[in-house]
C-alpha cells in the first residue's frame, strides 16, 4: 500500500481494519498523523496505534480503544464518552477538556497526561494510572480514589 493516502483513505482503513493500519504506519515509519475532528463514532479500534496523531475535536464516543496506544498524542476536547480504554496507553497525550463521562478506563495509563478540565463523571477509573498527570480543574467520577485530585499545599 502506498505511503501517501488521503485522510478519507486513512479514516476508511481506521474502520475497516485496525490491523492494516497499524501495518501500514509501521511499514512507512509515519509518526503522527493530523487527524482533527474526525468522526470514530462506536468504532472498533481495539490495538490500534495513534501514536502521536492529532486527534483534537474528534467523537470517539462508544468506541472500542481497549489496548490502544494514544501515548503522546494531541486529544484536545475529544469526546470519548462510554467508550472501553480498558488498558490503553494515554501517557504524555494532552487530553485537555477531554470527556471521559461512562467510560471504562480501567488500567488506562495517564501517566504524564495533560487532563486540565477533563470530565470523569460516571467513569470507571479505579485502576487508572494517573502518575504525573496534570488534573487541574478536572470534573472527577463519584468514586474518585483518594489523592486522584491535587490538594492545595498552602
Amino acid at each position: 500500500m502506498e505511503k501517501d493516502l488521503t485522510q478519507r483513505q486513512i479514516i476508511k482503513m481506521l474502520l475497516y481494519d485496525c490491523d492494516k493500519f497499524n501495518a501500514w504506519r509501521a511499514e512507512h515509519g509515519i509518526d503522527g498523523l493530523n487527524l482533527q475532528g474526525v468522526n470514530l463514532f462506536k468504532a472498533d479500534l481495539g490495538g490500534v496505534n495513534l501514536r502521536s496523531c492529532d486527534l483534537s475535536f474528534s467523537d470517539l464516543s462508544g468506541a472500542d480503544l481497549r489496548g490502544a496506544d494514544l501515548s503522546y498524542a494531541e486529544l484536545k476536547e475529544v469526546d470519548f464518552r462510554g467508550s472501553d480504554l480498558l488498558g490503553s496507553n494515554l501517557s504524555h497525550s494532552n487530553i485537555e477538556a477531554g470527556d471521559f463521562r461512562e467510560c471504562d478506563l480501567t488500567g488506562a495509563d495517564f501517566t504524564g497526561a495533560n487532563l486540565c478540565n477533563a470530565d470523569f463523571r460516571e467513569a470507571r477509573d479505579a485502576e487508572a494510572i494517573l502518575t504525573g498527570a496534570n488534573l487541574e480543574d478536572i470534573i472527577p467520577s463519584s468514586g474518585y480514589r483518594e489523592g486522584m485530585v491535587p490538594r492545595d499545599e498552602s
